[in-house]
């Protein structure tokens, strides 16, 4: 890259092009947490979820404070659980889509901490097209994509010239890069803020079932639908009324994401100088 040359920005410019569309920022935009939202109407009680966990036996013994969902409407129960995760400062999120297993751009797995300081340790799975591991604190990125990634998303003369500059280290930036930007974007909990508050509707109809428990927590589950999608949540009904598990399906695939570790610190540790290389360098060593 020549700063100086009329060719230079236009070089790098296509750079960050090829390398954004090889997956990884594709990746960074698909949360599954849209979910969460709030539907717009409800009706009483009704059947629970399918894949629901087994049923609470009468008389079971709650494991933490009843919070009073269980007498709440669905509607009211999906209100709290919004606002649990809105007043939220951290959390890990964990999201399978089984559909995008046989794949290579679509994540088939997430499994991510963040919090609402910028700071986010993760990894996304891409089906047959690697993995992708990404830490942020504050403004600073690091993303490893692994081999199986490279092969899956470029050609075979940049995976080359990429393996001879990354090795098995991280590619370091910071949220300003246009490369890594997107994949900033994810490790942001108030990203899933706005994406919970910027839908229009939620589901049209919401019905609550029979207390089942998810993770050994007691939960309510709600049942609905939104567009063309069946979606189902699972609120605790022990402690704070955060939502603990949620699905959204339709007649092609099924995404679940579950959330816990609610408030807990996100790991504090980053790769070292001699772990990383910066996204500059990289972008150097790409043909053409």
């Amino acid at each position: 890259m020549t700063g100086t040359s009329p060719t230079g920005p236009r070089r790098d410019a296509r750079r960050t092009r090829r390398l954004a569309g090889y997956g990884l920022l594709a990746a960074a935009g698909c949360t599954g947490l849209a979910v969460l939202v709030v539907p717009a109407a409800s009706t009483g009680a009704g059947a629970a979820p399918a894949g629901a966990s087994r049923p609470v036996p009468a008389g079971a013994l709650a494991t933490g404070s009843d919070n009073g969902i269980e007498q709440q409407s669905a509607r009211t129960i999906a209100a709290r659980a919004r606002k649990a995760m809105l007043d939220a400062d951290s959390l890990h999120a964990r999201l399978t889509d089984r559909r995008a297993r046989t794949g290579t751009h679509r994540p088939s797995a997430l499994d991510v901490t963040l919090d609402r300081h910028g700071n986010c340790t993760g990894k996304v799975t891409l089906g047959q097209g690697g993995s992708v591991q990404v830490i942020k604190r504050g403004n600073e990125v690091w993303v490893r994509p692994d081999q199986q990634f490279w092969k899956s998303q470029v050609s075979s003369t940049a995976a080359r010239a990429i393996t001879r500059v990354l090795g098995d280290r991280y590619v370091r930036g910071n949220v300003h890069d246009a490369l890594l930007k997107r994949a900033a974007r994810f490790c942001d909990l108030d990203t899933f803020d706005r994406e919970i508050k910027g839908a229009s509707t939620g589901a049209n109809a919401l019905h609550k079932g029979k207390p089942t428990t998810v993770s050994g927590t007691r939960t309510v589950p709600l049942t609905g639908r939104r567009d063309a999608r069946s979606v189902s949540l699972w609120v605790a009904a022990e402690g704070t009324p955060y939502p603990l598990k949620a699905t959204a399906q339709d007649s092609h695939r099924t995404v679940t994401t579950t959330l816990d570790a609610f408030n807990r610190p996100v790991p504090s540790a980053t790769p070292s100088a001699g772990d990383s290389v910066d996204v500059a360098k990289l972008k150097e060593q790409l043909p053409g």
